[in-house]
């Protein structure tokens, strides 16, 4: 079995993650806008995925 190993809160790897600002910036987002949308054949709703390209800032794209 993987071992985990513990990361403190205040952590510089945790700041510098894009995928934990991702996390961050998701759950965030569905705080202030009551969730995240899905469409009827259930994937995000475009105004979701707009607003993530958009915010992500991913290292490369």
């Amino acid at each position: 079995m993987i071992e985990f190993k513990p990361i403190e809160n205040d952590e510089l790897l945790l700041k510098l993650s894009p995928l934990v600002r991702a996390i961050d910036l998701t759950l965030n987002y569905t705080n202030t806008q009551n969730g995240i949308e899905l469409t009827k054949g259930m994937a995000f709703n475009r105004k979701f995925v707009h607003w993530a390209a958009k915010e992500f800032h991913w290292p490369g794209h």
